[in-house]
C-alpha cells in the first residue's frame, strides 16, 4: 500500500506532470527536426510554395508602416495583388513577427510551423483539462498533435493558415470554458484576443466555426460575459472582416471558384504517409 500511495503522489505532483509534458514536446521537435528544422536554408516542398514569399510582402508592409497590410507590391508582376485583403491574416501577423526579429522569411515559415505544433498540444492540454483528468487530457492533446490531419497540413499542403486555426481553436474554447467559471481580468483579456485570432485564422474554417464558437459559449455559465467577450473580438477583427466583405465584389474569386471542381483537392491515400521526412 505504501508504494502504491507513492506511486499516486508522483503522478499527481505537479513536477511529474511538467516533466512528461516535457518528453512530449521533445518527441515532438525531434519528429519533426528533419522537415521543420530551422537552420537549414532550404525549404520543405509543399502544395502553397507562396508561404515565404507572402512573409516577405507582409513584413515589407509593416516596415513601410503600411498597417494593417492590404497589398502584395511585388506580385503580378509588380503591379501588386491584394492578397492580404481577402485572407484571414493571424498567420502572416505571428510569422512575420518572427520575421522581423531579423530571420529570413524561410526560417520564419519553419519556425512558425513548428510553433503550430507545440502550441496546438499545449492548447488542447489546456482545453482538455477544463472536462477531463490530467492524463486523459495529455492522450488525448497528443492524438491530436500526432494526426495524420496535422501532417497533411504541413508537409503536404503546406497550410500555414489552417495550423493555426488548429492552435486558437481549442485555445479559445478552454479560455471561455474558464471565463465562464470565474471572473479574472487577466482571463478575460486572453479570451477576446484568442477569439479575436480564431476568427480571423483561416477564411472557411473561421466562418464555420464562429457560429458554433457562440453557441458553445451559450452553453457555458455566465454565457453573457462570454458573449460580450466574443463581441469585442469581432469588432477587433472588423479591420479585415469589413473591407473583406466590401470589396469582395472586386476580385472574381467568385467566378475562379466556380470554375474549380472539389474532386481534384482531395488527397490520394499514399500522400498521407509519404510526405517529405515528417
Amino acid at each position: 500500500m505504501a508504494f502504491v500511495r507513492t506511486l499516486y503522489t508522483l503522478f499527481e505532483s505537479k513536477k511529474f506532470k511538467y516533466f512528461i509534458v516535457a518528453i512530449i514536446l521533445g518527441l515532438i521537435v525531434y519528429m519533426t527536426h528533419s522537415s521543420l528544422n530551422p537552420l537549414k536554408t532550404d525549404m520543405i516542398q509543399f502544395h502553397d510554395e507562396t508561404q515565404a514569399g507572402r512573409i516577405t510582402s507582409f513584413v515589407a508592409n509593416l516596415r513601410a508602416g503600411n498597417i494593417p497590410p492590404r497589398l502584395a507590391a511585388d506580385y503580378s508582376f509588380n503591379l501588386g495583388f491584394p492578397v492580404f485583403n481577402f485572407y484571414a491574416p493571424t498567420a502572416y501577423w505571428i510569422t512575420s513577427m518572427i520575421a522581423l526579429v531579423g530571420t529570413s522569411s524561410i526560417m520564419a515559415v519553419k519556425i512558425s510551423f513548428l510553433l503550430t505544433v507545440i502550441l496546438s498540444f499545449l492548447a488542447m492540454l489546456y482545453f482538455l483539462t477544463r472536462f477531463f483528468d490530467y492524463y486523459s487530457s495529455i492522450l488525448g492533446a497528443s492524438v491530436y498533435v500526432t494526426s495524420t490531419y496535422f501532417a497533411t497540413e504541413i508537409v503536404i499542403r503546406g497550410n500555414l493558415a489552417e495550423c493555426w486555426f488548429l492552435v486558437f481553436l481549442p485555445l479559445t474554447l478552454g479560455l471561455l470554458k474558464e471565463n465562464s467559471k470565474v471572473l479574472n481580468k487577466r482571463i478575460y483579456i486572453m479570451t477576446v484576443l484568442s477569439a479575436a485570432l480564431l476568427f480571423t485564422s483561416h477564411n472557411m474554417l473561421s466562418l464555420v466555426t464562429m457560429p458554433l464558437v457562440f453557441i458553445y459559449s451559450m452553453l457555458l455559465p455566465h454565457w453573457r460575459r462570454n458573449l460580450v467577450a466574443l463581441g469585442i473580438a469581432v469588432l477587433l477583427d472588423s479591420y479585415f472582416l469589413v473591407p473583406a466583405y466590401l470589396e469582395s465584389g472586386l476580385v472574381q474569386a467568385k467566378e475562379l471558384a466556380k470554375v474549380y471542381n472539389y474532386k481534384d483537392h482531395f488527397l490520394c491515400p499514399w500522400q498521407l504517409w509519404t510526405a517529405n521526412g515528417w
